[in-house]
């Protein structure tokens, strides 16, 4: 289980694919032309990539929470 959570509001993607862009391994453009997170939970390792990926977000549709405050990064 990582320390961060992938909140992902799937409704609000446009398929922007911006995402993809900072972090393919994490993300993957499905056939209905919107992304999915290939993973929900990761570590400080993959924070800085996962940032990346919520801050490029046209929509906003990616946010990060701290599982065990439950704050919210972005």
């Amino acid at each position: 289980m990582g320390k961060y959570q992938i909140v992902f509001d799937r409704n609000a993607c446009i398929g922007a694919g911006a995402c993809i862009a900072m972090n393919s391994a994490v993300w993957e453009m499905q056939p209905d032309g919107k992304v999915i997170p290939k993973m929900t939970e990761f570590d400080e390792a993959e924070l800085k990539k996962n940032m990346g990926a919520a801050q490029v977000c046209p929509v906003n549709a990616i946010h990060l929470v701290e599982k065990e405050t439950g704050k919210k990064l972005i």
